[in-house]
């Protein structure tokens, strides 16, 4: 229980970004007054916020301190997904709702323009069982495992270069069940129930034998087309795919990794600066038990089964070219990390300890600092008592954090007041070894002579009596209060 307080008071003392604050008074991201609102998992976010990304009641165009997207309240959040300038949420009881832009139809219904609040996305016809959203459109995995896209036309894998303004079936895979889907603003793929690999989007980098280096010269592939280039490669199922800028990395059921496409930047992690026009075993780390890959716009990672992550290819100024473990700044000790989000340039990381930690921007905003992970200081005590289950990045330099509905207070601390001060006193604390030793000098019971001192304890204490017993009692609760602690 004391090492429970112990780490609160470490965190209350950090604060998060509290430059210049002259207390330990918490820094609260859900505001007491709103704590009743709450039903369930909810969101907290921050970063750019240009189109209200980050659903704010009276937006600004950046937030660097986390706040609360108080929409989410009223709803049960389980997961969400980040477009650059819409999203989406899923609720545990499988409904779904967007916020943000609907420029180009990614909100997959013509109702709605701009959205600041969480809206409901329904549909007569469809029902879906996930809903992704990529830079400037959006995927939906339909109940039946069919693919059907919304949203600006160039990665949707239709042959129409008409943007969609409601879900639409592919054509090509409409004889398919989608288990996997990953996609960059270049280049996509679907895995099917069956193993197959489809791609489409710019042609050579979608892993069939040909490399366009002039960037320039550019053929699109604009309906998915089977992948079958590398026999070794499609003799496994697909667990795991992603894709960066202009390179795809995929985890095979057997554990391995295969990359393909650009790798100019080390993103192959083949210690070299090369290109693959088909997927090749990335050996550096066929070593680990791999579950799950990632990509940034240059970069990649792998996550292990010991929650370990492994990092690699262009992070601001340095170039990685084979795995090694992604460790906080300043540090040489590897985080054990629950989960990694990347998208474009932009990174965060939640550890096995519910730590936060972010990393990366866009190479216009280029700093050096902003590629070092960063922790993100927490002290809200609702917070304190939830647990992250998803960190999210955009690649318009916007995050989203969702945390668990579910209670775990530490049961001493009043979460509704200000201060979150103590609600009862703790047991009180085992006798030091002093006072016995006093009491065995003096017989437990000597007499107090100071009538100063009866007063004072009756002032602080108004049920403490005059034997040394009771006052040593009543003592060491005072000393349990956790007033002290906090």
């Amino acid at each position: 229980m004391f090492k429970k307080f112990d780490k609160l008071k470490e965190k209350v003392s950090s604060g998060i970004s509290n430059l210049g604050k002259e207390n330990n008074e918490p820094t609260y991201i859900i505001q007491p007054a709103d704590v009743a609102q709450l039903v369930g998992g909810f969101v907290i976010g921050f970063g750019l916020n240009a189109e209200n990304q980050l659903s704010q009641p009276s937006p600004k165009s950046e937030y660097k301190n986390l706040v609360s997207i108080p929409s989410s309240f009223k709803y049960n959040i389980s997961n969400v997904s980040l477009g650059n300038s819409h999203c989406f949420y899923h609720t545990k009881d499988g409904k779904f709702l967007f916020s943000g832009t609907n420029r180009n139809g990614e909100f997959g219904t013509v109702s709605a323009g701009h959205v600041d609040e969480l809206t409901q996305f329904n549909s007569s016809t469809l029902k879906f069982k996930e809903i992704i959203c990529a830079q400037q459109h959006t995927m939906f995995i339909g109940v039946d495992g069919k693919l059907y896209g919304s949203g600006k036309p160039e990665l949707l894998g239709m042959s129409t270069d008409e943007a969609k303004k409601s879900p639409t079936l592919i054509p090509a895979l409409s004889q398919h069940k989608i288990a996997l889907y990953a996609t960059s603003n270049k280049h996509s793929f679907a895995v099917t129930e069956d193993g197959i690999l489809f791609g489409w989007g710019k042609s050579d980098l979608l892993g069939i034998g040909s490399f366009v280096k002039v960037k320039k010269i550019t053929v699109t592939t604009k309906e998915p087309i089977v992948i079958d280039t590398c026999s070794a490669f499609l003799s496994f199922r697909i667990k795991s795919i992603a894709c960066g800028e202009e390179h795809t990395i995929a985890l095979l059921e057997t554990g391995d990794v295969y990359g393909w496409g650009r790798g100019d930047e080390g993103q192959l992690g083949h210690g070299i600066k090369e290109s693959r026009v088909t997927p090749i075993l990335i050996e550096s780390v066929k070593s680990l038990n791999i579950i799950s890959v990632q990509c940034g716009s240059y970069n990649s990672s792998v996550l292990t089964t010991d929650k370990e992550c492994y990092i690699w290819g262009q992070f601001g100024e340095e170039l990685i070219m084979t795995p090694q473990p992604l460790c906080p700044g300043g540090s040489r000790q590897p985080l054990k990390v629950q989960q990694i989000s990347q998208n474009g340039f932009y990174n965060i990381v939640v550890t096995l300890s519910g730590d936060i930690y972010h990393f990366g921007i866009d190479y216009k905003l280029f700093t050096k600092s902003a590629w070092i992970p960063t922790l993100l200081k927490i002290d809200d005590p609702l917070l304190m008592g939830k647990r992250v289950t998803q960190v999210a990045a955009s690649a318009a330099g916007f995050y989203m954090i969702v945390y668990d509905g579910t209670p775990i207070y530490y049961p001493d601390i009043d979460y509704s007041r200000k201060g979150a001060k103590p609600t009862k006193t703790l047991a009180p604390l085992p006798e030091s070894q002093y006072s016995k030793n006093k009491d065995a000098l003096f017989g437990g019971n000597k007499p107090t002579n100071s009538t100063y001192l009866n007063k004072e304890r009756n002032k602080n204490n108004p049920t403490t009596t005059t034997t040394t017993t009771s006052t040593s009692n009543n003592s060491r609760n005072h000393r349990d209060n956790d007033e002290d602690v906090l």
